[in-house]
């Protein structure tokens, strides 16, 4: 019975939350973000604005909800390829395994883009977050090569930098591309000899 209720406020919970990010998104493409208050969203949500922030600090929080857990996923990823032998390699096949999640999302995803885009503040925002999987990936290569810790930065930066660019080339045509296929495509000829995959020290 107790594991029943817990299940039933989880699922509760996750109902809330997921009307909270339609809504808020919807107005946010309808109207602009800057011009979307969070009175509006917890309005079209049907709940307190001391809900709402039970689970997002920030109208901006909502527009990042995913982040969490793709970063979670890459984590899940990397730890999977601890102790491979091509380093580079490894990590640029994560983030094709992580574009995945992105393909079955890709209505979502192009909607946030639609979002952030168009909102200065929002860009600056995603800029710091893509930040994170920089670091994580060179914190990744750092613990599974002998490289210095600023070829590890540069690395991830390339790496990274890479994959911004693909990501815009997708949503700039709608993501409607077969993202996996796009991102190997674009990759491939940049990491994969033996300069990237096997540098100096």
């Amino acid at each position: 019975m107790k594991r029943t209720a817990t299940s039933l406020r989880q699922q509760k919970k996750k109902r809330t939350r997921d009307l909270l990010i339609k809504h808020g998104m919807d107005l946010f493409l309808k109207q602009g973000f800057e011009k979307t208050t969070v009175d509006q969203i917890v309005a079209a949500t049907k709940v307190s604005q001391r809900t709402f922030f039970r689970y997002f600090p920030t109208k901006e929080a909502i527009v990042f909800a995913e982040h969490a857990t793709h970063m979670d996923m890459l984590e899940e990823l990397l730890l999977e390829r601890r102790g491979d032998g091509t380093p580079v390699l490894a990590v640029l096949d994560c983030l094709v395994e992580l574009a995945r999640d992105y393909e079955e999302r890709r209505a979502e995803q192009y909607r946030e883009w639609q979002i952030v885009v168009n909102c200065p503040t929002l860009v600056a925002r995603d800029v710091e977050l893509d930040f994170e999987y920089e670091d994580r990936i060179g914190r990744y290569l750092s613990e599974n090569t002998q490289w210095a810790p600023e070829m590890c930065r540069v690395f991830a930066g390339a790496m990274f930098g890479a994959v911004r660019a693909i990501m815009r080339e997708w949503y700039e045509g709608a993501c409607q591309q077969d993202l996996i296929a796009l991102g190997r495509q674009r990759l491939a000829p940049l990491f994969r000899n033996t300069v990237f995959v096997n540098p100096p020290s």
